[in-house]
């Protein structure tokens, strides 16, 4: 039997395959407990949402088959074993005006935000996390970052996941899992409107950027375990705190300004819906941009993205500012570990700091690591050799 692609690409497809194989199977009077065992195996494979390594790098289009790292399209397979599929076919035939203005207009003109921002949505299109990732739009409203992941949700179709933002944030209550299992599959998975004042569960956020195998399961079901293959894409007018801003985060999170505010008066009511016109050369755009990716990866970062980047790490680093307040270093210095902790401490109580000290062990590694200090046992106690509180000059 044939089927199209968005027959052949759908869960749906799947599921009515293995209610009719099982319907046959009834049929021919195998009992009860083979059919079940039937089902159950079905269940599973539909629940994993398995995807081969191969099938990471195609993506499923109503046209057919695309492979993203040389943009061609053709037929589907059934061996492609592919069960999602975007809501439209590319168009490289056909140019996007309307889009590229309209990320002009968001970026202030920056080109190279715009030409790195399209290798980033070509990174979107994937089943790769190999760049373990954290994209977090951010700006007031009016400046477009909603209409831009509006657009996305609509091109990408079964691929893309809108997912509660509490999955990724901190709390003192246990989750369900089914949040996280509500990920399985998907290769872009957005959450909008950034609570304020919250903290990110940095290692939930972790394992799933880098692809991680993880445990979940839907209500009243079985626990499974899958490979996360999406990219993270928070979009809001906030941004969480980290908990601890160290390398690993630096190298996690990329902070991309939608700053430009279009004033009451020159917006478009009409914007989304002229997009919605260009959908098709938009996901042209976007492939090009995963076949750029996969031959020269993502490029230098822009500056718009270091900058904001470093001013959130800043933001949220209550250490190096009380280190830039409290401290200076010279080779001759040397302080008591306990009195430097007691100092940071108490900076960091007397400031109603937001967020989270961290603890002795931390403190010691973040000083010898970032600042070149040497640790001292003496037998008057512990000390730090290069360094000493402001207030003792």
């Amino acid at each position: 039997m044939k089927h199209d692609a968005r027959e052949a690409g759908t869960r749906d497809a799947i599921v009515r395959t293995v209610r009719s194989t099982i319907t046959a199977l009834e049929g021919e009077n195998i009992d009860c407990v083979e059919c079940n065992a039937v089902a159950t195996r079905a269940r599973a494979a539909l629940e994993s949402g398995h995807e081969s390594l191969c099938a990471r790098s195609l993506l499923a289009t109503p046209a057919g088959v695309v492979t993203l790292s040389t943009g061609r399209l053709r037929e589907a397979r059934p061996a492609d074993l592919i069960t999602r599929i975007t809501s439209v076919a590319p168009d490289f035939e056909a140019g996007c005006p309307r889009w590229m203005e309209f990320l002009l207009t968001c970026t202030q003109g920056d080109t190279a935000l715009v030409a790195w921002l399209q290798r980033v949505c070509g990174y979107f299109l994937t089943g790769s996390t190999k760049y373990e990732l954290v994209f977090m739009l951010y700006g007031s409203g009016g400046n477009g970052k909603t209409c831009f992941l509006r657009a996305l949700r609509d091109i990408l179709g079964d691929y893309y996941c809108a997912a509660p933002v509490d999955i990724f944030l901190a709390s003192y209550h246990d989750q369900h899992p089914a949040g996280v299992a509500m990920l399985n599959g998907a290769r872009l998975v957005a959450c909008t409107e950034l609570p304020e004042g919250r903290e990110w569960n940095s290692t939930r956020i972790k394992d799933i950027a880098s692809g991680e195998r993880i445990a979940a399961r839907f209500m009243h079901q079985n626990f499974f375990t899958f490979e996360p293959v999406c990219k993270l894409c928070f979009c809001g007018n906030h941004k969480p705190r980290l908990r601890a801003v160290d390398e690993a985060e630096r190298r996690r999170f990329r902070l991309i300004p939608f700053t430009h505010r279009v004033p009451e008066a020159e917006r478009d009511p009409e914007l989304s819906a002229k997009l919605r016109v260009e959908y098709p050369a938009i996901l042209a755009w976007m492939v090009e941009g995963a076949r750029q990716l996969w031959s020269s990866g993502l490029g230098e970062m822009p500056s718009a993205v270091r900058e904001a980047s470093a001013d959130y790490f800043n933001e949220s680093d209550s250490f190096t500012q009380w280190v830039d307040e409290a401290l200076e270093f010279d080779s001759a210095f040397s302080t008591q570990s306990s009195i430097l902790y007691r100092a940071y401490a108490d900076w960091f109580t007397r400031n109603s700091i937001d967020g989270h000290r961290i603890g002795t062990t931390d403190f010691k590694a973040r000083l010898l690591g970032e600042h070149s200090l040497r640790f001292e046992t003496l037998n008057r106690g512990n000390f730090f050799r290069g360094v000493r509180l402001r207030s003792e000059n």
